[in-house]
C-alpha cells in the first residue's frame, strides 16, 4: 500500500458497447458479398468490379424498385442468385 492516498475518488462514466471486432468482421463479410456480386456482374458486362459496385449499383437498385421484372431478368440473364439481388437492394 502506497503511504499517501489519492487526493481524489475516480468519478468518470465508462460506456459500455459491443465489440468493435465484431462490426468489423460484419462488414468484411457484407464487402465480401458485394466483391462477389460484382466480379460476376464484371465478368457478363466485361467491366471492373469498381465501375460496377460506383456506377451500377445505383442504377441497379433504382430499377430493381421500380420494376419487379428487373429482378427476374437478372435471374435470367446476368445469373444472380435471390441472395444477390437482395444484397443489391440492401447496398
Amino acid at each position: 500500500m502506497l503511504p499517501w492516498p489519492k487526493k481524489s475518488k475516480y468519478g468518470g462514466f465508462t460506456k459500455y458497447r459491443p465489440p468493435q471486432r465484431l462490426k468489423r468482421y460484419g462488414k468484411v463479410r457484407g464487402k465480401k458479398k458485394l466483391d462477389s456480386i460484382c466480379e460476376r456482374l464484371g465478368n457478363k458486362l466485361h467491366l471492373s468490379s469498381s465501375k460496377i459496385r460506383m456506377e451500377y449499383f445505383p442504377l441497379l437498385q433504382w430499377l430493381l424498385e421500380k420494376n419487379k421484372e428487373t429482378e427476374t431478368y437478372m435471374e435470367e440473364r446476368l445469373g444472380l442468385e435471390e441472395n444477390q439481388i437482395e444484397a443489391i437492394e440492401e447496398f
